[in-house]
């Protein structure tokens, strides 16, 4: 296209300095832009404020799809190219068996998922970093125990996050943070949700997880001046000032243990 509506123009240009390579921009939908980064297996479509979500396997491409909202771009515009960067394996690579995993403490996890994670910051209940000489360069963040029905002494725990220091590629970091919970807690299951924004579970597929179900798309509401995301609180709903965006839903996958 000539002329891009401004956000896209100014992320496209971000885009290309971070990555370093060619794109091809088109506008495939009202308000939503199809960004194809050559020589990456990644596509990403970019929707300006309210455009709805496209179901990307309908296009036949054999490209993963990465849904990036303009509320996102205009919020965390830096967190999100690093991202990206990573992603098409352009980061800084660091290999988890160089690294130490140990419990870190709730304040240390939430400033970590603060300046490296896109979603909110979430305690948990037991939480793991992963250090690179002497640096926390990735955590992850686990759930209570939870007791199940179907068998005695059953424990099934959920992966909340797993957040990783912006421009870094951790060679093995989840399995290994994974795998320091797993030695502690001799968890039955491990469940966790997987953003169908940004994955299609397929590299957790590899990681002995299965896929479960895929949950429906979650709306959220975006301040028209601010551009945060609010709940959906009466002022909200009734109100002018906020317009309304979807997710692509999640992914729910199992990783199951130990067995009773």
């Amino acid at each position: 296209m000539d002329i891009l509506p401004r956000n896209v123009s100014e992320f496209v240009t971000g885009l290309k300095i971070q990555l370093n390579c060619d794109l091809v921009i088109k506008e495939i939908h009202n308000r939503t832009f199809e960004i194809e980064v050559l020589g990456s297996d990644i596509l990403i479509l970019f929707y300006l404020a309210g455009a709805p979500k496209i179901k990307y396997e309908d296009r036949g491409s054999n490209k993963l799809p990465i849904h990036i909202d303009e509320d996102i771009w205009l919020t965390k515009p830096d967190l999100l190219l690093n991202r990206i960067k990573v992603l098409v394996g352009k980061g800084e690579r660091v290999y988890a068996r160089q690294c130490i995993a140990a419990r870190i403490d709730k304040k240390t996890a939430l400033s970590f998922q603060k300046e490296h994670h896109l979603q909110t910051e979430l305690p948990g209940k037991y939480r793991y970093g992963l250090f690179f000489e002497g640096e926390l360069v990735a955590i992850m963040v686990f759930s209570g125990g939870r007791l199940m029905r179907h068998s005695e002494n059953y424990r099934s725990f959920e992966c909340l996050r797993f957040c990783s220091k912006q421009r870094l590629i951790i060679i093995g970091g989840f399995s290994k943070l994974l795998k320091a919970f797993i030695l502690d807690f001799n968890p039955n299951d491990i469940m966790t949700y997987v953003d169908a924004d940004w994955s299609n579970g397929d590299k957790f597929e590899k990681l002995g997880f299965i896929k479960i179900m895929v949950t429906e798309p979650q709306v959220f509401f975006v301040n028209k001046e601010n551009n945060q995301r609010e709940p959906a609180k009466e002022n909200v709903l009734n109100s002018d000032s906020f317009y309304k965006i979807f997710n692509s839903g999640s992914i729910k996958m199992i990783k199951y243990l130990n067995s009773n």
